[in-house]
């Protein structure tokens, strides 16, 4: 319960959102940890799929409590060990299996996290690329511009050289 709590209450300071900021936290929107959720909701709600009386963490006491996290009714779980503890047991290590399975698979190579992570950092080096191409553009445009506005300043400085020879000119026959 305390270790699902910790992992609820690190999801939720991560996925905040500051409305009187309008910023989100580092994982607002993430797809992969609502995935995460859902799973820990689905281990939590599910059966343990065992033979088990009792096969439900409800059976054992435990519920969510309106934030999300869970919490123990120890007046339910006590009456569960003294009515059936091969029961308890069993379930709870049916439990222990399903959120070592989940862990190993969110956290493993080829896992959830693992290729989500790996997404991002492609994401990230073809931002980088895809900037660096566009610094390469940049520096192409404004070398040819540099170039053109040389050529204009040329063409203008001849065009006043002209202008004043025509103006001598004109003013030697008027």
């Amino acid at each position: 319960v305390k270790a699902y709590n910790d992992l609820n209450s690190k999801i939720r300071s991560l996925t905040a959102y500051d409305a009187t900021k309008k910023s989100g936290s580092v994982l607002t929107g993430d797809a992969t940890i609502r995935t995460i959720q859902n799973q820990m909701s689905s281990l939590i709600f599910g059966t343990s799929t065992s033979t088990n009386t009792i096969d439900t963490l409800s059976d054992l006491g435990i519920k969510f409590s309106t934030n999300g996290n869970i919490s123990v009714d120890s007046g339910k779980l006590s009456t569960a060990i003294s009515s059936d503890l091969s029961s308890v047991i069993g379930t709870l290590g049916n439990y222990g299996s399903k959120f070592k399975t989940l862990a190993t698979n969110l956290t493993t190579s080829g896992g959830m996290l693992t290729s989500r992570t790996e997404g991002l950092n492609q994401s990230i080096k073809s931002i980088e690329n895809q900037r660096d191409a566009l610094e390469l553009r940049m520096t192409t445009i404004e070398k040819r511009y540099r170039a053109q506005y040389a050529s204009l300043d040329t063409i203008i400085s001849s065009m006043q050289q002209t202008s004043s020879y025509l103006t001598k000119q004109l003013a030697q026959f008027g």
